[in-house]
């Protein structure tokens, strides 16, 4: 049973390791820091200080790869680290197929790297929703660039990664600082901004803008400044030429210039003239001659603007002609408030002097020159009737569409009033049709076609709401009259009776009557029943006295059928039960008797003592103490010493070769060499040891030791054992 338990470990150890395998191209083995336990798919890195393994975070770029899985050698956790392959990488948040995982703030996690600046771990291969694990391709690295695309299209640099165009970048940078490139060719330099050009000193300015250059238009003087272009008062090409033009014009225009500066010249040059607070500008004309003729192009003729409560324009006339004539249109326009209003009446007349029958009319109009309302001179209003001061139209008859309202043809006014069946479930949309629909739903329910003796489906409102029946109609509905005889209340009426064991009858009244008679039939079986276990309760009695007369009868036997004694030491073929049972207790007091008078254990008698924490066994130099006893019995009587243990080889590769001893401090009392050697399978061996000393010192202690014996097998490990020390006298 133990080897094929063995057998079954050992293949799982192995699939362990190639399913590991597979999925990992390189796996190295480190111990855990504070023996913490890392689960598969953890970020990790080495601590230098202790050169164990620890959880990686953000900051960390000493990364050396993922968690693939993990051994305990006793007390001791050692995890299996790749740096290449596939495998699950725990993710702090949701990541998407494609990204390049890098460290996060959750130590041993990672997440999706932003910047080309963050270590490098891996590419993720699958997506998540959330914090989890996902497949990836393990690509430990601390630069990023090289994996980075960048678009060369408008650089030309000639490279297709971040890594390459800098590496071209910094080339040409060493170019402009000490290598071959001509600083006299300014054309294109520039900082950083497109507008951040570089500057020249004090003597690179002189330099580039004296008189000597070689390009005039760029010395600083102003004869050889040109390009400037024309104007009202500049006709010279060069800047000294056009500063000393207008300083010219401006003197004119100045108050000792020779331009006239009255109102008459102001007013001619289009200037604004200001009045001062309670002074008036007044333009008087007399006769029929105009006062003021304003007269523009295609902007405005005239502009007043006021910012008080009087009048921006006033405008007066005492006689009989109009204060203000409009020979086109009148425009209104403000954010609110534009009105029209006097503190008399307002008359609007049509066709002032028109002769009597003409139908000038009055319109207001929308937005898009449409009528909103309309009247005519006669004070016709058409299809609209009279509105009164309580804003109700007031007509003989309105009409819709060019139907009446009030018309009953097929075209009827209830036709144009719309309606909703959504409540109701009719198809009717307008009033006319809902009525009709009705109508015609009554009918039918009246003296239509509709069956009234068929009440199937018949329900109120809801689904299980059904009407319900009066006393008198569910007797006229049930009686014994009613044509369909399964529906009266009758027992022989009632049919669909299921045949059964004691039941064939297909209706109610017969069935229970068959019922009725099973039961009065069963009752007399009961009855005879009854009698019959009566009879056998006298019958138990009987048998247990014969029970009785038995057991007497074995106890005086001489001897049982079919039993030998012949091969037993104790006990006489042929004598009876009782006689043999003594001979066995005898002999048993007698070897219990002999036991005690042994002088056995006298002094120490006995100890031991066991381990149960692994050890491992990979020094050729340095023996493992496992178990030690310390013998302090006075008498020098013989002593035994036995060590049982149980060794194994971790499932290494490396494979097992070491020794296993008994030592008493200066002498080697017995040694066992044990080698495992399969590279594909756990083993595990069971270890014993025997000693006889025949004159054992009092205060000596004996341990059981073990090494490796040869490298490289280094990976045997004392498992657990038991070493104990047996004092025998006598």
């Amino acid at each position: 049973m133990k080897k094929r338990n063995l057998a079954v470990i050992a293949a799982l150890v192995a699939m362990f390791f190639i399913v590991q395998a597979a999925m990992a191209d390189v796996l190295f083995k480190y111990p855990v820091e504070a023996n913490e336990e890392h689960a598969i798919g953890t970020v990790v890195r080495i601590n230098p200080v202790t050169e164990q393994i620890v959880k990686a975070t953000v900051g960390d770029r000493d990364v050396i790869g993922v968690v693939a899985g993990y051994e305990t050698d006793g007390t001791t956790h050692y995890v299996l680290v790749a740096s290449s392959g596939q495998l699950a990488v725990q993710v702090a948040s949701a990541v998407s197929a494609g990204d390049r995982l890098t460290v996060s703030a959750t130590p041993g996690m990672a997440r999706t790297s932003v910047n080309t600046e963050d270590v490098l771990v891996a590419v993720a291969l699958e997506s998540t929703v959330g914090a989890g694990t996902a497949i990836a391709q393990i690509i430990v690295l601390d630069n990023q660039a090289k994996f980075s695309a960048f678009d060369d299209a408008v650089a030309g640099i000639g490279r297709d990664n971040v890594q390459g165009a800098i590496e071209v970048l910094d080339s040409r940078i060493d170019g402009l600082t000490g290598g071959s490139w001509d600083h006299n060719d300014l054309a294109g330099i520039q900082g950083g901004a497109a507008d951040d050009h570089w500057h020249l000193t004090g003597a690179q300015h002189t330099a580039l803008t004296g008189a000597g250059n070689a390009d005039g238009q760029h010395s600083h003087d102003a004869d050889n400044i040109l390009g400037v272009s024309s104007g009202t008062y500049i006709s010279s090409g060069n800047v000294d030429g056009a500063l000393g033009q207008l300083d010219a014009a401006i003197l004119d225009l100045s108050s000792g210039g020779t331009i006239d500066h009255g109102l008459q010249e102001a007013y001619d040059d289009g200037n604004t003239i200001a009045v001062a607070t309670g002074r008036t500008v007044q333009i008087t004309s007399t006769g029929a001659t105009r006062a003021l003729d304003v007269t523009g192009g295609s902007g405005r003729a005239l502009q007043a603007i006021n910012n008080g409560t009087t009048e921006a324009l006033y405008a007066r006339n005492d006689g009989s002609g109009p204060a203000i004539y409009s020979g086109g249109n009148l425009r209104m326009s403000g954010t609110s408030g534009v009105k029209i209003y006097s503190t008399a009446d307002i008359n609007i007349q049509l066709d002032e002097g028109g002769g009597p029958g003409t139908t000038n009319t009055f319109f207001i109009r929308d937005d898009a020159m449409n009528p909103a309302f309309t009247v005519n001179e006669l004070g016709e209003t058409w299809a609209l009737g009279n509105i009164t001061a309580t804003n109700n139209l007031i007509g003989t008859d309105l009409s819709l569409g060019g139907t009446l309202l009030s018309s009953t043809a097929a075209a009827s006014g209830a036709r144009l009033v719309g309606y909703s069946n959504a409540a109701s479930g009719l198809t009717a949309t307008n009033v006319q049709s809902a009525i009709d629909e009705l109508d015609g739903i009554i009918d039918g329910l009246t003296g239509g076609s509709w069956n009234h003796n068929d009440l199937s489906g018949i329900q109120g409102g809801a689904a299980d709401d059904h009407w319900h029946l009066t006393g008198a109609q569910h007797t006229a509905l049930t009686g014994g009259a009613n044509a369909d005889g399964q529906h009266s209340h009758n027992a022989n009426n009632i049919l669909g009776v299921t045949a059964g064991t004691y039941i064939s009858s297909g209706n109610v009244d017969g069935a229970l009557g068959q019922l009725d008679a099973a039961i009065v039939s069963n009752a007399g079986d009961i009855t005879a029943l009854d009698g019959r276990l009566t009879t056998a309760e006298g019958d138990i009695t009987t048998n247990a006295t014969d029970i009785s007369n038995l057991e007497a009868a074995v106890g005086s036997s001489t001897g049982l059928t079919g039993l030998d004694y012949s091969s037993n030491n104790y006990v006489t073929d042929g004598t009876s039960l009782e006689t043999a049972v003594g001979a066995l207790d005898a002999a048993v007091k007698a070897n219990e008797d002999a036991i005690d008078a042994i002088d056995f254990g006298a002094g120490q008698q006995a100890m031991s003592n066991s381990f149960s924490t692994a050890a491992s066994l990979n020094s050729t130099s340095t023996w493992s103490n496992l178990a030690s006893v310390t013998f302090t019995s006075a008498e020098a009587n013989p002593v035994v010493l036995n060590f049982t243990g149980t060794f194994d080889d971790r499932g290494g590769q490396n494979g097992a070769y070491f020794e296993v001893r008994i030592w008493n401090g200066t002498t080697e009392i017995a040694k066992r060499t044990i080698i495992m050697t399969d590279r594909n399978f756990y083993q595990s061996q069971e270890v014993s040891i025997n000693a006889h000393i025949p004159s054992p010192a009092s205060g000596t202690t004996y341990t059981v030791q073990a090494k490796q014996v040869k490298a490289p097998y280094d990976a045997g490990r004392a498992v657990n054992g038991t070493l104990t020390l047996l004092e025998i006298n006598g």
